[in-house]
C-alpha cells in the first residue's frame, strides 16, 4: 500500500493505492475515510485489480475544504 497526496483548489487530497491491473476507485463513506478499505485491498488485487481509495476533503488525512 502507498500513499499519495494531489494538490487541489480546494486543499489536498489524500489517497491510498494498492496492486496493478485495472483501476478500482473505492469510495469511503461520510464520516468515514479509505482507512475502512484497508482489509479488502488483497482481495482486490487477486482479482487483478489497481486499489484507488481517496479521503474526500475534509476527512481522513485530506485538507477541509479551503
Amino acid at each position: 500500500m502507498r500513499k499519495h497526496y494531489v494538490n487541489t483548489d480546494l486543499g489536498q487530497v489524500h489517497y491510498l493505492t494498492n496492486g496493478e491491473g485495472n483501476p478500482l476507485l473505492l469510495l469511503h463513506m461520510t464520516p468515514q475515510s479509505s482507512l475502512q478499505f484497508l482489509y479488502t485491498f488483497d482481495y482486490f488485487n487477486k482479482l487483478g485489480f489497481r486499489v484507488i481509495a481517496p479521503d474526500t476533503l475534509g476527512y481522513g488525512m485530506s485538507d477541509k475544504p479551503k
